[in-house]
């Protein structure tokens, strides 16, 4: 399990929440938007259903995202799992997403 030494246990929990905090704030904003780029390019939608449907998802996928972040109790795999999945959402993205979209 990851300490940080030299902090006292309570200041120690606090810098793991905090990067918890940050993570889902960030990270899990990030995740969201590449999960709903995702679903706009995999569902065969008008514009303007495409549209309502990645705003509505994206509340949904933020709100769980914030969920996954302080599920575990390991504050380091928690920040660890989240970005780590994130980079590779983003990666995959670049890699296999048509040229020129820009939603």
């Amino acid at each position: 399990m990851f300490k940080l030494s030299g902090y006292s246990p309570v200041v120690a929990d606090r810098l793991g929440v905090t990067a918890r905090v940050l993570v889902a704030a960030l990270a899990g904003y990030v995740l969201a938007m590449v999960a709903c780029l995702w679903l706009s390019q995999g569902l065969s939608l008008n514009k303007q259903d495409a549209r309502t449907l990645n705003n509505m998802m994206f509340f949904v996928f933020y709100a769980c995202v914030i969920i996954w972040v302080f599920s575990p109790q390991s504050h380091f795999k928690a920040v660890l799992s989240t970005l780590g999945v994130t980079g590779l959402a983003w990666a995959a993205w670049w890699a296999i997403a048509p040229q020129g979209v820009a939603s």
